[in-house]
């Protein structure tokens, strides 16, 4: 696959990807910052832009307008919020590129900031966050970072709390949007079909003379963990959610690789060991699944799974066994082989879309400053031996790192023993 990056003199990255095989593209502008670059008081006001630049602009001036323009060529637009950026995509017929460009250098550049929108908003977000603490399967991240990082703003939850999403005003949009939307730090994509249009020249016109750069950045965070954490949020429930983290990787360490196929074998897929022993053996949950969050700086990986009550322990100790079992015995070859031909074959299939072909390179280019190819990444991964997983496995499964998180008719005390033993 064929990609271009220039920088402008101002600092502002442009990455385009044609596909020809496409009549579709995607556009889309990514910020180097999210909630970990927050202050208590900002507290979910990363996630609360993301909204409020979608209620209007000098040209499109409130929300309906503005989807009404969008709606009325199909197109599919969205943004999101996480720890370390925040994106803004439009997805559309590739003759409707002019369009998209000119809807999101309006969001950026001429929002709004209407008193009664944000004011309506409060009440939205506020809405999302009693929405996701009523889903279990989700909140139970939301507390196991909290576990993992403690206060500070990598374990906060990134919508932020109702205190501080209520403060929020007019200025403190401009100050957090003028301190972190600098041109230096955002990265603009657009992949899929030309049609004819000059991608760069036109971003370069409507985007290369803007002003400003980053001053600001994140606190490194420091983990000192002596011994395994546990936090339950007692809720009479007819099934308990358990998510079990560790400290992991950042995103650059060169044995990435390493723990993507760890994650595969261990539970990224339907054939996966944790699959296998916990839902296909023993029928004892719905969803079990492991991942892995990486970050500039460290990483969490995570097996998660929702139970009957009655057999909650049950699944922590064979979650736990199968963690020892990974770092105790290499895995077998046809597993091995196995998970590295299903990773290729699930990233061929990420980079079929325009979407998620922008979404793959601006990642990249977010940490790591280049492109690295499909084929490098196959080969990466086809590099990794039986021995560079055991030896990862060891280093991160260390039981005195545990963390584990639950939502359930349980304590603190139900778990301890079982988390001390391994």
């Amino acid at each position: 696959m064929k990609f271009t990056k220039e920088t402008f003199s101002n600092g502002l990255r442009v990455l385009t990807v044609p596909q020809a095989e496409t009549k579709a593209m995607t556009l889309l502008f990514l910020v180097g910052a999210g909630s970990r670059y927050e202050t208590p008081a900002e507290s979910g006001i990363s996630h609360f832009l993301e909204h409020i630049l979608f209620k209007g602009t000098e040209k499109y001036p409130n929300p309906q307008i503005l989807a009404q323009t969008l709606d009325g060529i199909g197109a599919n637009f969205n943004a999101y919020t996480g720890q370390e950026y925040t994106g803004f995509y439009i997805e559309a017929a590739a003759t409707h590129f002019p369009l998209a460009l000119d809807v999101l250098h309006e969001m950026f550049y001429h929002p709004r900031y209407a008193h009664e929108d944000i004011e309506r908003e409060k009440g939205v977000i506020v809405e999302e966050i009693n929405m996701y603490r009523d889903l279990p399967q989700r909140h139970v991240y939301e507390l196991l970072f909290s576990t993992i990082f403690g206060d500070v703003p990598m374990g906060w939850n990134i919508a932020g709390d109702k205190k501080t999403v209520n403060s929020f005003t007019k200025k403190n949009f401009e100050d957090y949007q003028t301190k972190f939307y600098t041109p230096d730090n955002i990265i603009v994509a657009v992949g899929g079909n030309e049609a004819e249009y000059d991608w760069l020249g036109s971003i370069k016109k409507l985007l290369g003379s803007k002003k400003g750069k980053l001053d600001h950045n994140f606190t490194g965070v420091m983990i000192n963990q002596g011994r395994p954490k546990i936090v339950v949020e007692q809720r009479q429930t007819d099934q308990t959610h358990l998510a079990i983290g560790l400290p992991s990787l950042p995103e650059t360490d060169s044995r990435q690789p390493v723990l993507d196929i760890l994650n595969i074998i261990l539970g990224g897929s339907m054939s996966s060991r944790l699959f296998i022993e916990v839902r296909e053996k023993r029928g004892l949950a719905y969803y079990v699944r492991s991942a892995n969050e990486n970050f500039h700086d460290t990483g969490v990986f995570s097996v998660a799974t929702g139970v009957r009550n009655s057999h909650a322990k049950e699944a922590l100790k064979i979650i736990l066994e199968q963690l020892d079992l990974i770092r105790s015995k290499p895995v077998e070859n046809d597993e091995l082989k196995r998970a590295k031909e299903f990773y290729k074959g699930k990233m061929a299939l990420t980079l079929e879309g325009s979407q998620e072909v922008t979404s793959f390179y601006t990642q990249q280019e977010l940490y790591y400053g280049h492109q690295i190819t499909l084929a490098e990444l196959e080969k990466k991964v086809e590099a990794v031996t039986k021995d560079d997983i055991q030896n990862l496995a060891t280093e991160l499964f260390v039981g005195d790192r545990l963390n584990l998180a639950a939502i359930g008719p349980f304590t603190e005390e139900d778990f301890c023993s079982i988390l001390e033993r391994y």
